[in-house]
């Protein structure tokens, strides 16, 4: 896989990993509307794991490598979360179907982390590889 192909999936992916967390952080609040700092909580969570995806994103965009390996901590972040959140969603005040549902969006969501997570170190390859012939051509 080329470079430039892997870059579009892994901002694609990435994408994809900010859409469900934030539906999943919808959900939360949506059932949890009766806690009088829910709507705070959702604005302030929302908000914050936007700046967190969108930061390394334009570093990425504007070829700066190191966006990749901070958009990595940030996806292991969030994957812990959503692995909390897949311990606390049976314990929510609301009815099975609707559990069920927001389970499903959770292994969806870490599914996707997952495969992100798959294809940056694959990024992370292409370039080392890169590092060392650029070094191994000035070597000879």
């Amino acid at each position: 896989m080329q470079k430039n192909e892997l870059a579009k999936k892994l901002g694609l992916i990435a994408v994809m990993s900010l859409v469900l967390f934030l539906l999943l952080n919808l959900s939360m609040f949506l059932i949890n509307q009766s806690n009088n700092h829910a709507l705070s909580n959702f604005f302030r969570t929302s908000l914050v794991a936007v700046i967190l995806f969108l930061i390394p994103t334009l570093l990425v965009y504007f070829k700066k490598m190191f966006g990749i390996y901070f958009l990595t901590f940030v996806e292991i972040i969030y994957s812990v979360n959503i692995i909390g959140a897949l311990f606390n969603v049976f314990s929510l005040p609301t009815n099975l179907m609707i559990k069920i549902l927001i389970f499903v969006l959770i292994l969806i969501s870490l599914m996707i982390n997952f495969v992100w997570l798959a294809l940056a170190w694959q990024m992370r390859k292409i370039t080392a590889n890169e590092r060392v012939e650029r070094y191994m051509k000035f070597r000879k």
